[in-house]
């Protein structure tokens, strides 16, 4: 009887410790999403939801986000900069604990962030450093990029590589039933990055770094106007990295994986159980192209520079064999640990005089069993908890002209063919710095 108790309350605490959810985070950032798409960014009070948030990690990532995007850039990089150190901390948290937190529901574990959202968190923080005129804070931020994704990346490859070995050892192939494929190609430093620091660089007059930096971009594939590097002597140039659309989200993707756990009355008990993983949906983005138009009658058009959808895609698809092992390792072991207690309680039951009660103690047993792994499939879930409000997509252009004042007019065509325009006025454009425009058109 002891032992059916204990099924019952290992039982209990799966549906407890398993249920963290942040369904109503993802509510409240969906609602945002649908007031910026019809009403504008602008119009979003993003403060008025703190209490919606159940992290402050996404909830200061958010608020870094859409305050750069109305402008707010002190409170942009005061929120980002939290947010920053928070997900460096817990990243190294994740770390120290090592294999223990694997038990653990992915919603239940603090969010360290992904790859991407720690690059641009720097890189936000480094577009409203250039908009406050502190060109050598937003370099810093646009170096930390590169610095921490190198640190990420090691610590997830650790990681990844210790629990690969505990799993084949103690589980197993986990891999016989992922028909996807979860090797996925290194998350390398972003286009943005590099774009940001090349014409940083140029602007303090560091042409060598700069160059460095134009190869790098040379290297992904994007052409890079010479005056991005070098701006002829008493010119100036002024450049536009506008931010479109919003990011894809991520949605949970699950498997069933079938294994053997334990015999009744001499017959196998083959057990169904998820393993869940999550998936980057496409992004939104009505833009089909950009024109900037200058008061002194030129124009350039602006050109592709990063998918952010796709990086953001890539970074999750690069650590899908370490989410997916996790997700298995923590399955497998919650079904074992039921499947022996199922078994002790049918063990203490058969020693039973009394028929009805050793039957009924067996029968207890098996449903409580049976219940306990429905409650483990239900609780499996990916963990989709993400920063909502980043673009789906960049890009970027240029202009030299002579100092001066000047207006300019950003002009978005849209996949419906109707255009939506973003003004600037008397911006002075000035020798030896960084006269930087960043227009969004998050439709």
């Amino acid at each position: 009887m002891k032992k059916c108790l204990l099924l019952v309350s290992l039982l209990a605490l799966l549906l407890v410790s398993c249920s963290t959810t942040s369904a109503k985070s993802e509510k409240t950032s969906e609602k945002i999403r649908a007031l910026i798409q019809i009403e504008g960014v602008e119009e979003v009070d993003i403060r008025a939801f703190a209490d919606k948030y159940e992290d402050p990690v996404l909830y200061e990532l958010d608020c870094g986000i859409i305050d750069f995007y109305k402008g707010d850039y002190e409170n942009a990089v005061e929120s980002l900069e939290y947010a920053d150190q928070e997900m460096d901390k817990r990243v190294v948290k994740s770390s120290l604990e090592g294999l223990k937190s694997y038990l653990t529901n992915d919603y239940a574990r603090a969010y360290a962030g992904e790859a991407y959202e720690v690059i641009f968190s720097n890189i936000f923080s480094a577009l409203s450093y250039v908009q406050m005129g502190n060109l050598e804070e937003a370099l810093v931020d646009v170096k930390q990029s590169d610095i921490k994704l190198i640190n990420y990346q090691h610590i997830s490859s650790d990681e990844e590589s210790t629990l690969t070995k505990v799993v084949f050892n103690l589980t197993p192939n986990p891999f016989i039933w992922l028909t996807d494929s979860y090797e996925g190609k290194p998350y390398t430093q972003s286009a943005t990055a590099d774009y940001l620091s090349m014409i940083t660089y140029r602007s303090l007059n560091d042409e060598g770094n700069a160059e460095v930096d134009m190869r790098r971009l040379q290297e992904k594939g994007f052409y890079v106007d010479p005056d991005d590097t070098s701006v002829p002597k008493g010119k100036a140039r002024v450049n536009v990295v506008s931010l479109n659309g919003l990011i894809g989200r991520k949605v949970s993707h699950s498997a069933y994986s079938e294994h053997l756990f334990g015999l009744i009355d001499n017959y196998p008990v083959l057990v169904p159980y998820t393993v869940s993983w999550p998936y980057v949906e496409n992004g939104i983005c009505s833009v089909v192209s950009t024109r900037v138009s200058v008061s002194n009658g030129e124009s350039f058009d602006l050109v592709p520079l990063e998918n952010v959808t796709k990086s953001a895609r890539l970074c999750v698809n690069s650590s899908l064999k370490k989410t997916y092992l996790r997700s298995w390792y923590r399955g497998y072991n919650k079904i074992l640990a039921l499947s022996a207690l199922r078994d002790a309680a049918i063990a203490t039951a058969r020693k039973s005089d009394n028929e009805f009660a050793r039957a009924s103690a067996i029968l207890g047993a098996n449903a409580s069993f049976w219940i306990g792994v429905a409650a483990v499939n239900r609780a499996e879930v990916a963990d989709t908890r993400m920063a909502m409000y980043l673009p789906d997509n960049i890009s970027v252009g240029g202009i030299t002209l002579e100092p001066g004042v000047y207006d300019f007019n950003v002009t978005y065509r849209l996949k419906n063919g109707s255009t939506y325009s973003i003004p600037y006025y008397n911006v002075e454009v000035k020798e030896n710095t960084l006269n930087l425009l960043s227009p969004h058109c998050l439709k």
